[in-house]
């Protein structure tokens, strides 16, 4: 990966607020934006100006200060926030919608066709205003793998976004002694109900209340 162009965006007026017991006034948040500006980041994010009242303000504030880096904002994907990021003078706007399986079951509610549609929209109007955006399909990393094959048979896969966990995981392959030559199955196994590991049956028969071995790659 080349690194010879990227950009800094500076998120402490937002996620700075998010730790417990964190809190800064607005006189406080227009020093900060003023020192990371001399500093030299390109993007400033602030908090959603949907957020309060006092957000808002604070937003119109530090847009106001005629500073050489750009201010981005947060907000969730729908024009009324767009519109009031908009209005409070944010030089570019960082769009959300959830798009993974729990959060459209357990949350909004909205199927993949409905926020492709909202995102849509919302970026469209965004960009008619002359401002950057960017969308973020929050934990899109557990999105179900079926929206992303029904999206490829769709021919849509462009317009859904996957990101990956970036948490590792250690696979262990079980194999019949002599695989990948000559081997022998119908060997009992053992101890695979009294494991904490995730096992897949890849090399295996029932037999009654037996599992014995078939394959080479066997677990």
């Amino acid at each position: 990966m080349s690194l010879e162009r990227f950009a800094i965006i500076e998120s402490t007026l937002r996620e700075g607020e998010q730790f417990a017991n964190a809190f800064f006034d607005s006189d406080q948040k227009a020093e900060i934006a003023r020192l990371l500006d001399a500093f030299g980041v390109e993007y400033i994010e602030l908090t959603s100006p949907a957020a309060s009242p006092q957000s808002c303000a604070d937003l119109e504030r530090i847009a106001r200060l005629g500073l050489k880096t750009k201010i981005l904002t947060h907000v969730r994907c729908h024009l009324d926030d767009a519109r009031l990021a908009v209005e409070s003078g944010a030089d570019g706007i960082d769009v959300v919608f959830g798009t993974s399986s729990l959060l459209r079951e357990f949350s909004h509610g909205k199927d993949i066709p409905y926020i492709i549609d909202s995102a849509i929209e919302v970026i469209e109007f965004i960009k008619r205003q002359g401002l950057e955006v960017r969308f973020s399909s929050e934990d899109s990393f557990r999105s179900d793998l079926v929206d992303l094959l029904e999206a490829t048979i769709d021919g849509r896969l462009d317009q859904v976004r996957a990101d990956w966990d970036s948490r590792a995981a250690c696979c262990v392959v079980i194999a019949s002694g002599g695989y990948p030559g000559e081997y022998k199955t119908g060997f009992p196994i053992e101890g695979v109900d009294s494991t904490d590991a995730l096992v897949f049956h890849a090399g295996t028969r029932s037999s009654g209340d037996q599992v014995l071995t078939s394959g080479g790659r066997v677990l």
